[in-house]
């Protein structure tokens, strides 16, 4: 599954109604979290667990989203490659953008945006257990 990318979306999708400057503030603040889940082994095994709780839709946006930033042709090691992206973090910030598409975040359902606020939930558990923010 495509564990990275999955967090990045689901992170933007929560945000999709804040202000300009609020919303800056959380790409920032998602961005920095990103960096450490990549950059930190210890984390990928917790972060699995919470990938069990993204609804299915939203993993299609991410992998669409993927295919126009990332310029690796092979998605099945895009997906994997945790080191690229602690190397590469503007990859992170391009996902990030992409994923902000207001039309699609306005067509999530009540039971979507459940299911990314239970992933939210538990991706904020790992920052607070593994991530410094800067």
């Amino acid at each position: 599954m495509n564990t990275f990318f999955i967090f990045a979306l689901s992170f933007t999708i929560l945000g999709c109604c804040l202000g300009d400057e609020e919303m800056e503030k959380k790409k920032e603040k998602d961005v920095s979290l990103y960096k450490c889940l990549a950059c930190n082994n210890d984390t990928h095994d917790a972060y699995g667990k919470c990938v069990q709780l993204k609804p299915n839709r939203t993993v299609v946006h991410l992998e669409d989203c993927c295919k126009k930033v990332e310029p690796r042709d092979d998605p099945e090691k895009r997906a994997k490659d945790w080191e690229f992206y602690c190397e590469n973090p503007v990859y992170v910030e391009k996902l990030i953008d992409c994923l902000l598409d207001e039309e699609y975040l306005k067509s999530l359902t009540e039971e979507e945006l459940s299911g990314m606020e239970q992933f939210e939930d538990c991706a904020e558990g790992i920052r607070e257990k593994y991530c410094k923010d800067d």
